[in-house]
């Protein structure tokens, strides 16, 4: 508790944490999903320090719904990586998280500049389930793609501009005259 102004101020832990599993939940339940074991609060993430696999989990870069995303360092190959891994609330829920094994077969199998490539998926004893990504270093996202809301309309690029005058539809009037 924090006294501000004569007023009491409750600080709520950031986290509920299964302290057997090390599961992250962010909803409020008593007990892990995995292991049965009753919850706790803490300010303290349990997965920085620890190694999933062959990826020590250094640092937070972000949480969603579904999960939180770690940079973490691959023991071995001493490269860093992106590490999701899924809120105890969803790892334990069996449909969730068959949705989170297809996501990442999926996406493993896209290849483009603009997605990001999968290059691991696993799970630890107790249930924890994770995928690994490669890690993009660099700013964080610029605030237009953070923003709430429709994305402003730019102009395509020119070389987008060009790949769409190159792929339409052709009449044989426009073949003609094209050559």
């Amino acid at each position: 508790m924090v006294l501000a102004n004569a007023a009491v101020i409750r600080v709520q832990p950031e986290m509920l944490v299964c302290p057997k599993c090390g599961s992250v939940y962010t909803r409020e339940v008593d007990h892990c999903g995995l292991d049965g074991a009753r919850l706790i609060g803490t300010l303290d993430d349990p997965h920085i320090g620890r190694t999933l696999d062959r990826y020590r989990i250094e640092a937070p870069l972000g949480s969603g719904g579904m999960a939180r995303v770690y940079r973490a360092r691959h023991t071995y190959l001493e490269q860093d990586f992106a590490v999701k891994i899924l809120h105890g609330e969803i790892a334990s829920d069996k449909d969730l998280a068959r949705r989170f094994h297809r996501e990442a077969k999926a996406l493993s199998r896209i290849k483009h500049p603009n997605v990001v490539n999968i290059v691991d998926f696993g799970g630890t004893p107790e249930g924890l389930l994770f995928m690994v990504m490669e890690f993009l270093d660099g700013p964080p996202s610029p605030a237009s793609c953070t923003r709430p809301g429709p994305s402003p309309r730019a102009a395509p690029p020119r070389s987008c501009a060009r790949c769409a005058w190159a792929s339409r539809p052709r009449t044989a009037a426009a073949t003609s005259t094209a050559t």
